[in-house]
């Protein structure tokens, strides 16, 4: 269900684009990105069925499915994009693989 709502938020941020007669360009890197995007959510997908199937409560499973998302896009961006972070997102990053922990621990 997430995967449609995406979709549609960006096929309308397209068509927004098209009528303001802004330029839509397409790269082969662009798309190359947009499809290991597309394998990752997927691969999020399977992730969480794979984890409820084994009876992790919700309250534990989705932070750390939703967290450790977040923390793989920023290593990704670093490692692939060449991207830097500042000192106040390191510091999320960082409170993001505590929660992790302390979620983990108490399950």
């Amino acid at each position: 269900m997430l995967q449609l709502v995406a979709a549609a938020l960006g096929a309308g941020w397209l068509l927004l684009l098209y009528l303001k007669g802004q330029p839509i360009t397409l790269s082969a890197r662009g798309l190359g990105l947009a499809a290991l995007a597309g394998l990752g959510v997927g691969l999020a997908e399977i992730l969480t069925f794979v984890v409820f199937s084994r009876g992790v409560p919700s309250s534990v499973g989705t932070p750390v499915i939703v967290g450790g998302s977040v923390l793989l896009t920023a290593v990704l961006g670093l490692l692939v994009l060449r991207e830097t972070l500042s000192w106040s997102q390191l510091l999320g990053l960082l409170s993001i693989v505590g929660g992790i922990v302390l979620l983990a621990r108490g399950a």
